[in-house]
């Protein structure tokens, strides 16, 4: 058994967390189960931590972590299908980078808000903190089409992962 983890860690036999000092790991969400002791001074998030080096190892640059608000048939349907769901428009907006409060606010009561790896050249940036993922029903999707040329798909979607609620009119981050 070796107790020793990541620089400054030191694993609990007992709760199953990592040990770090003034407040406690928990590996399996990637974030903090108390909040910063030295508050906002150390960020906006509290429980925030640097996430695992080994998950996200992408050497060429080729992947991006997006995040987006959505409902749980259109969650359910990434995890099936294992690709981003097109809008209804034929474009899905998402946050980029991914940043929970991104369009908070206007999410409804029941949304979830949900990080997935999409394949960078899939992003077309748009206003800053946003991209869209352009797919074949899009404008631009039926302007390729009808001139001949190759017509977007929608990307594949990896690491989908479901990191806060709007519940009762407020967002709780999630593991």
């Amino acid at each position: 058994h070796q107790p020793l983890r990541l620089p400054g860690q030191y694993f609990d036999d007992e709760t199953g967390l990592h040990y770090n000092l003034f407040r406690y790991y928990a590996p399996e969400c990637g974030r903090f189960v108390s909040q910063d002791p030295i508050g906002l001074r150390g960020g906006l998030n509290l429980y925030q931590y640097a996430p695992n080096p080994l998950k996200y190892i992408d050497p060429l640059g080729l992947t991006a972590t997006v995040g987006r608000w959505m409902g749980p048939a259109e969650y359910q349907q990434m995890l099936d299908t294992g690709t981003v769901v097109q809008s209804s428009t034929g474009t899905t907006h998402v946050a980029y980078p991914a940043d929970i409060d991104a369009f908070g606010k206007q999410a409804k009561n029941g949304a979830m808000y949900v990080e997935f790896d999409v394949p960078e050249k899939s992003l077309v940036p748009t206003n800053e903190g946003w991209a869209k993922i352009v797919g074949p029903d899009s404008i631009e999707g039926r302007l390729a089409k009808r001139k001949g040329l190759p017509v977007p798909e929608m990307p594949t979607a990896e690491n989908i992962t479901v990191r806060g609620e709007k519940i009762n009119g407020e967002v709780e981050a999630k593991c």
